[in-house]
């Protein structure tokens, strides 16, 4: 498999999409690469920029997301862009796009399949996907267990959401030279080699572990059948600072997005936040 990354932080939409395009090009010559995954800061107008990378290096498929943060092994940075270019003769990519994901997660995951090859197509000992959401949406976690159900355990998934720069406005998923949101994309890889997946996030917990017992949808809603903002107060004054209710994430204690943590957004006059990465029904959530 040949590969290259390539970054951009030129601040107008076309021109970073060309100029990821013949970066990508520069350091994959030859015939053009058979996926590019973007993800792109959003201050960009993502359209435009995908439709420039489109046109200066020709992906067979192009998939990503709106990020918070951006980093390749050369630069870490927010507010740019940046790619990975794939070709490979002993792989297979498709593409993938499920709609309404927070109507139906099991209808988005149908969709999503009805792209796949895997399923039909016996060469390749390994499937995978890459899977990307608009982590507005919700339903991550529906969404991975009905894939899986709607490829009868045969792929292994991974991926994440889409972020803004914990703007909390919109987040976008890439398919082609659309941004759509409430929605979900799925690179799918087909291989004769097993694809290693690892998992490092950094994130450490800021305090003991919280029950989460009133939501609605991604209202956080009581924690340990109290207000929300009760232990958001209580783990402030604790750590001997002052919460900002209209931006709780002020705070300097990590908070993370994932793996049983809550990333808030400002309190409502009645205690309440709406935050990704939320699921009710008892789950351990932690300040």
């Amino acid at each position: 498999m040949e590969s290259v990354v390539a970054y951009t932080m030129k601040p107008e939409s076309s021109g970073a999409g060309r100029e990821l395009g013949e970066r990508i090009m520069s350091g994959l010559p030859g015939d053009p690469p058979d996926v590019v995954i973007v993800f792109a800061s959003p201050r960009y107008a993502h359209e435009e920029l995908l439709r420039a990378l489109q046109a200066s290096c020709c992906p067979g498929l192009l998939v990503g997301a709106s990020s918070a943060g951006e980093f390749t092994r050369e630069v870490q940075s927010e507010g740019m862009a940046c790619a990975l270019a794939l070709r490979a003769r002993d792989m297979q990519f498709s593409a993938g796009v499920g709609k309404q994901l927070d109507r139906d997660a099991a209808v988005a995951a149908r969709q999503i399949v009805s792209s796949f090859q895997g399923l039909a197509e016996s060469r390749y000992a390994h499937r995978s996907a890459l899977v990307m959401t608009d982590a507005l949406a919700g339903h991550a976690d529906e969404l991975v267990e009905q894939l899986t159900i709607a490829t009868a355990g045969q792929y292994q998934f991974f991926g994440g959401g889409a972020g803004d720069n914990a703007q909390f406005q919109r987040t976008d998923v890439f398919f082609g030279t659309r941004a759509l949101t409430n929605a979900a994309v799925a690179l799918e890889i087909l291989s004769e080699k097993p694809i290693g997946i690892g998992v490092s996030h950094g994130w450490e917990p800021a305090s003991a572990g919280f029950r989460v017992t009133e939501a609605k949808g991604m209202k956080l809603i009581g924690l340990n059948g109290l207000p929300a903002d009760d232990a958001f107060e209580e783990h402030a004054e604790r750590t001997g600072q002052q919460l900002d209710r209209a931006a709780p994430m002020g705070l300097s204690q990590d908070w993370g997005c994932g793996g049983g943590r809550v990333c808030p957004r400002p309190f409502s006059d009645r205690g309440w936040m709406r935050g990704l990465g939320l699921e009710a029904g008892g789950h351990q959530r932690r300040r």
